[in-house]
């Protein structure tokens, strides 16, 4: 019976047995295969997951060494067919091709295990640098973590990345990456270093610590009641506002505890008997009444306020006077002299702007700025428009654009022409440049600015949009077939350019035969014309809608009837956005003329009018229109007249222009050009001074209310003795106070004060 050697089963030869050559070679093959397994390392085929090898031997404990000829990343893998693990586990080698490993079979597991050399799963990013590792994928592995330690870095700081504090006590450091050893050099620090350069006893409170750090701010000690010691005092107007301020000085860079409410300074002086008494100095009224020797003040008159009386010698006070509270009768203020009046515009409360004629012979219009402050009235220096041509000035109108520019357009002949002009505080600084808007080339048409009440016109029919537009009414005047157009400017600087609307035109012959008008509301965002052709009937009335420096049609209407049965001249107002008033001026019936006023209500969106019934203004004289002024959405102001007295009376407009009349007030007065004042109930009217020619003047007409009260002042200063500590002055002679009786209230006494400069 054969037998095998232990190893590589090789069959042994028996005593009895011949010499097999077949039985030699046979053993030869198994030797040269054992050999070849361990001696020669076979390059793997197949893949790098299912590897193909020669020669595999599949009993338990064979091994098998080869070359990987791909990457396996780690995945399941197979060796012709068996599965290839770790030793003693389920897990796949990672496989990484060029490397020669060793594989050996186990039956009971009926799969093959790799040889156990180097694993793991550490990488150099985990190893410090300079130290070497093996692990699953190779051997000897440099490792690239930085040595941060005092030691290899000779002793000095590694600066962190960043750091926070929370607040509330932490500081959060972010480090450099690398390794770090706990512990403190020879000076006490820590190997991490960060800085902020605020971080520094200069900037925290002495008595406290920061991170082992003392502060060294010092703290001002209080006297157990909340205050501290002021180290000075002083006084004077040194912030730079020109105002005067109590100093108090307290300890440089000292910490004030929160417990601190005031910082002291001992003042035995500062008493209420050492201050005079309307003065508070640091908190403290003053009661001293007496005055000692001279006084350095001002004398001036001043009335009684009405229904007081004052003796010489009294204290007085100032209060200013308002609407029905010792008004005063009024009287107007000379302010020019010139030829003709223009236009004029009114910049704020207290500012208006005139343009006029100071001669005849002069066609330059001349301008001055008009300051109210109280009862007087302070005219400017007269600039003089200087265009390129004046003669045959036909219109001139003035447009407020804002506090600082007004606009001064006007017509010569068929020529449109603007000037923008510059004002600050009270003068006028400078003047563009004429600059021409449109010219026709009909010579014989003639533009006229319809800012007068010529042929039943209108009162107001320029008006600014913003800043840099205005519109205005332009007529233009023809032998057959006279037309309207509406001007809409823009201003950039002292640039005007402008563009022309058609509005709408006469058939009846000469201008002389058609009634027509405009109006602009205050706002300067709705324009109105009308159109009556001659007798003929119905009347046209066109709205407009303006924005910035462009006009669109937005209602167009007509209306017969009643409203121009009869009617000789007409004139239509604007009042908010869709309030419109139609006055007559003269309609006959009979032998007796009267006057009406309808209310008008516009819808831009149906294009349609509703005119009001109409409410009689007055019988048995045919009145004219002088002026009149938008006071606020549902309110004007309107002067008429046939003769002296001139009338006045505010007429209110309801939600659907239904009008209420005032009463009717009257006064011996030639102002009739009208500008509101904004911000107030007031209105300033300019004429002839005493129906003078030649001099031009000023009155203030006040309308609080639904009644017409004439002023002479924006505000007027008025005395009344002194009831407390407040004082303004002392009376030097006696007077006593008028009666206060709102529109018809009166001064009596003037009286001289003296008062503090």
């Amino acid at each position: 019976m054969a037998e095998y050697t232990k190893n590589y089963k090789l069959e042994k030869q028996q005593g009895n047995d011949n010499i097999s050559i077949e039985g030699l070679n046979e053993n030869f093959d198994k030797i040269d295969t054992a050999l070849g397994n361990s001696s020669k390392f076979e390059k793997a085929s197949g893949t790098g997951t299912a590897i193909i090898l020669n020669n595999i031997v599949l009993e338990d404990g064979v091994s098998k060494s080869f070359i990987v000829s791909a990457n396996n990343n780690g995945a399941a893998t197979t060796i012709n067919g068996k599965k290839l693990h770790k030793p003693g586990t389920a897990e796949t080698p990672n496989l990484i091709a060029g490397k020669a490993v060793t594989v050996w079979y186990n039956t009971s597991k009926d799969c093959f295990f790799i040889k156990a050399s180097a694993t793991g799963n550490a990488v150099a990013a985990n190893v410090l640098a300079g130290k070497t590792f093996s692990n699953d994928d190779d051997s000897d592995i440099v490792g690239t973590i930085p040595n941060r330690t005092f030691s290899a870095n000779g002793g000095g700081y590694i600066t962190g990345v960043s750091a926070r504090a929370d607040g509330g006590g932490a500081l959060c450091v972010e480090p450099q990456t690398g390794y770090y050893e706990s512990g403190v050099n020879n000076l006490g620090f820590g190997s991490i270093f960060v800085a902020d350069e605020n971080f520094k006893p200069a900037n925290m409170l002495a008595g406290k610590t920061y991170f082992k750090m003392a502060g060294g701010i010092p703290t001002n000690t209080d006297d157990g009641y909340g205050h501290i010691n002021a180290t000075g005092v002083t006084a004077g107007a040194w912030s730079g506002n020109g105002k005067n301020y109590a100093y108090l000085g307290i300890k440089p860079h000292s910490y004030i505890r929160d417990v601190t409410s005031w910082v002291q300074s001992e003042q035995p002086d500062l008493l209420s008997q050492n201050i005079v008494s309307g003065k508070t100095i640091l908190g403290v009224p003053g009661t001293a009444k007496q005055i000692d020797g001279g006084i350095n003040g001002v004398i001036r008159n001043y009335y009684v306020y009405a229904g007081k009386s004052i003796s010489a010698g009294d204290f007085v006070n100032f209060i200013t006077g308002v609407s029905g509270v010792g008004a005063g009768t009024a009287t107007e203020k000379q302010l020019m002299v010139c030829s003709s009046f223009y236009s004029a515009c009114a910049l704020d409360d207290k500012r208006v702007l005139i343009a006029y004629k100071q001669n005849s012979n002069d066609s330059k219009p001349s301008l001055v700025l008009v300051s109210i402050d109280g009862v007087e009235y302070t005219v400017s220096p007269v600039s003089v428009a200087d265009p390129v041509t004046v003669t045959g000035l036909h219109s001139v109108v003035l447009i407020r654009l804002s506090s600082t520019k007004a606009l001064l357009v006007y017509t010569q002949a068929y020529i449109v022409y603007a000037i923008a002009i510059n004002i600050s505080g009270n003068a006028i600084t400078s003047m563009g440049t004429q600059q021409q808007i449109y010219k026709s080339t009909d010579y014989n048409e003639a533009f006229y600015i319809m800012s007068g009440l010529n042929g039943g016109g209108s009162v107001k029919c320029s008006g600014s949009v913003d800043s840099t537009h205005a519109c205005t009414f332009i007529f233009v005047s023809k032998t057959s077939n006279p037309y309207m157009q509406l001007l809409n400017m823009t201003v950039s600087g002292n640039t005007v350019t402008g563009t022309l609307t058609y509005v709408g035109g006469f058939s009846s012959g000469g201008s002389s035969a058609v009634k027509f008008g405009a109006t602009v509301n205050e706002a300067g965002t709705r324009a109105y014309a009308f159109i009556k052709d001659g007798n003929q009937a119905p009347v046209y009335f066109y709205g407009y809608t303006i924005s910035g420096g462009t006009c669109t049609r937005t209602m167009s209407a007509s209306q017969g009837g009643a409203i121009t049965s009869g009617i000789n001249s007409f004139t239509i107002l604007c009042c908010g956005n869709d309030n419109l008033m139609m006055f007559n001026e003269a309609k006959v019936d009979g032998t007796n003329p009267y006057s009406y006023v309808w209310g008008i209500k516009v819808n831009h969106s149906s294009g349609t009018i509703s005119v009001k019934n109409p409410i009689l203004v007055a019988s048995a004289y045919a009145p004219r229109l002088e002026g009149y002024t938008e006071l606020a959405s549902n309110k004007i102001m309107m002067i008429y007249t046939n003769s002296t007295p001139q009338k006045a009376r505010v007429i209110t407009f309801d939600a659907d222009a239904n009008l209420t009349l005032g009463a009717e007030t009257s006064r011996t007065t030639y102002m009739n050009n009208a500008c509101f004042l904004p911000g107030t109930s007031k209105s300033i009217l300019i004429g002839m001074f005493n129906g003078s020619g030649g001099y031009y003047g000023a009155i203030i007409y006040n309308c609080p209310a639904t009644s017409v009260e004439f002023l002479n002042y924006l505000y007027e200063t008025q005395v009344t003795p002194s009831t407390d500590n407040n004082v303004n002055g002392v009376a030097l002679t006696s007077g006593v106070g008028g009666t206060l009786s709102g529109a018809g209230a009166s001064h009596r006494d003037a009286i001289r004060v003296v008062s503090r400069v």
